[in-house]
């Protein structure tokens, strides 16, 4: 029987799924709204200021939030460590923000592939450093496993931006407006997570601020590397897009990427919860409770990915035209690979896991590299000769060899046991469902709503005729929400 933490642990992933749900989906809630605002190239610009997003509020605190996450449990002075981390990322931000004005057309050409768009880059820098600052009050509450009130505060931000996408719809206002508004209700939100953690006032001396937090530089700063060469590898095919074929295939590609993005939905509060849960039952002398965390996860990873995938494959065909137009309109072959490539990720990402238990992380610096070179050498072949299907192809491949790797290393320090006969059955359940929904049409949102229906209606019931899912489990269901 699960034990009470195991209880909490699979209670926390639930109610990740369903309080972050709007978040993980914002991209998709947005979508329809902001290709039928803005032109495919203008559309472009938005995806490449949340690529570069991605990047810099890790970036932007030198990767010490990480160690915030992984150590403040067991510090003393929980607030003056806090405070730290606050105080060197608004350093950082300053320092960015200082750079657009000083080189304002140079950054222009290099994130946007034009000089024509820098203030348009001066409002995405403020919005990105408000929030990196946003992003450390979000670990503090990860930290002490207050995963519902973080949901929460992600929930507000995700619902202030759909707001401000609908006002620049319905009043066709300009993208940097838009950006403007965003500004404005992330920066209210950030007070109010400043006042809820007990730092309303979050500096400190920069000095004192940097003595207190240089013990965690020996492990955030290869993260830094990390980060970069982990970001490039997830980038670089939307970089080589944008300079290969153009902002306006970036857009195409991007609305492909977005939709993929929904497998997120599912599988990204499995590793969010994971990595406290198992830092918190972590003993390196006895990693059997951590073990059973970690071969959990990757059980629902695969068990909850496939009936998606499958789902969105099929579909897809249709939801594309429906929600950004005709001519967003691409091959569900591509979908497919960004699914699977997707799925990669989420079980490097599990795994990674470990290696930050066992503090290895500087050696992670050469399998980032050695996998941005992978990804950059193939991208720029496929895309050159098969468009944005090589570009597909060669993220699916690069996250495989990730994932793969990482995995068998994850094995030398935890031992994963996992339901192989149960996964198969899910896995042939979903395909199942899949050929079965396949003939039905997807032209209309009636069709696409009816489509989806019966194949979440035929996987339920192939899931009780196989006896996948029984009373007993139900039953169990039942008990977490006690």
């Amino acid at each position: 029987m699960p034990t009470t933490a195991e209880h909490r642990f699979i209670k926390n992933i639930l109610f990740r799924l369903l309080l972050n749900l709007p978040v993980t989906i914002r991209g998709f809630i947005v979508l329809p709204l902001l290709t039928r605002t803005y032109s495919p190239e203008i559309y472009g610009l938005w995806l490449q200021i949340l690529l570069i997003k991605e990047i810099l509020i890790p970036l932007l605190s030198l990767r010490l939030e990480t160690a915030l996450l992984r150590y403040l449990a067991s510090e003393d002075n929980k607030l003056d460590v806090i405070k730290s981390v606050f105080t060197i990322t608004a350093c950082c931000c300053l320092i960015f923000v200082s750079s657009i004005f000083l080189f304002p057309h140079l950054l222009s050409n290099l994130i946007f592939g034009t000089a024509g768009f820098y203030v348009l880059l001066l409002f995405a820098a403020v919005w990105i450093s408000i929030h990196a600052c946003m992003h450390i009050g979000f670990v503090v509450l990860r930290s002490q496993e207050r995963i519902k009130t973080l949901s929460l505060r992600e929930l507000l931000s995700t619902l202030w931006l759909i707001s401000a996408v609908t006002v620049a719809y319905l009043l066709r206002i300009d993208v940097n407006y838009l950006l403007v508004i965003c500004i404005i209700g992330d920066s209210v939100l950030l007070i109010w997570i400043l006042i809820q953690i007990g730092v309303p006032f979050p500096l400190r001396r920069p000095d004192l601020a940097f003595h207190l937090v240089k013990k965690y530089v020996p492990y955030s700063a290869p993260l830094i590397v990390n980060s970069l060469f982990l970001w490039f590898t997830k980038s670089v095919d939307r970089l080589l897009i944008i300079h290969l074929l153009g902002l306006s295939y970036m857009g195409v590609y991007g609305v492909s990427l977005q939709i993929s993005n929904l497998l997120a939905v599912v599988l990204s509060p499995i590793n969010y919860v994971l990595f406290p849960r198992a830092a918190a039952s972590w003993r390196p002398d006895n990693t059997e409770e951590a073990s059973r965390y970690f071969s959990q996860a990757a059980t629902l990873t695969l068990v909850f990915g496939a009936p998606v995938i499958v789902g969105l494959y099929v579909i897809s065909k249709g939801l594309i035209p429906l929600l950004a137009g005709q001519d967003y309109s691409v091959s569900p072959d591509l979908v497919g690979y960004l699914m699977f490539s997707g799925l990669a990720l989420m079980i490097y990402q599990n795994h990674l896991y470990v290696i930050h238990l066992m503090e290895k992380t500087y050696l992670l610096p050469a399998l980032f590299i050695f996998t941005a070179v992978v990804n950059y050498i193939l991208g720029y072949v496929l895309i050159s000769h098969i468009g944005l299907l090589g570009a597909g192809i060669a993220r699916f491949v690069t996250f495989f060899v990730m994932a793969l790797i990482i995995s068998l290393w994850a094995r030398r320090y935890i031992t994963f046991s996992l339901p192989w006969r149960l996964i198969l059955k899910i896995i042939a359940i979903s395909i199942l469902m899949g050929i079965c929904i396949s003939w039905m049409p997807v032209q209309s949102w009636l069709n696409l709503i009816l489509t989806t229906l019966v194949g979440v209606s035929l996987y339920l019931v192939l899931l009780i005729v196989t006896r996948v899912v029984t009373r007993q489990h139900v039953t169990q269901i039942k008990k977490l929400w006690k």
